[in-house]
C-alpha cells in the first residue's frame, strides 16, 4: 500500500507506518523497498494440523 501511495504521488518516501508492534519505516527508491522497525511478537497461537486437515476433509466430502 505504501509503494502504491508513493507511485500515485499521495505519499513521499520514507513513510512511517504505526503498527501494534511499533513504528515501521518504509522507504522505496523506485526499485527496492526497505522496511525498518522493531521485531516483536504481537500474536501467538498453536494449531493442530491433523485436526484442521480432518475438519477440512469432512467439510468438503460429497
Amino acid at each position: 500500500a505504501v509503494v502504491a501511495g508513493i507511485r500515485r504521488g499521495r505519499l513521499q518516501s520514507p513513510v512511517t507506518v504505526h503498527t501494534r508492534g511499533g513504528d515501521l519505516n518504509i522507504a522505496w527508491d523506485g526499485t527496492q523497498i526497505t522496511m525498518r522497525g522493531p521485531a516483536v511478537t504481537v500474536f501467538s497461537s498453536e494449531i493442530n494440523i491433523d485436526r484442521l486437515v480432518a475438519q477440512y476433509r469432512n467439510s468438503t466430502a460429497l
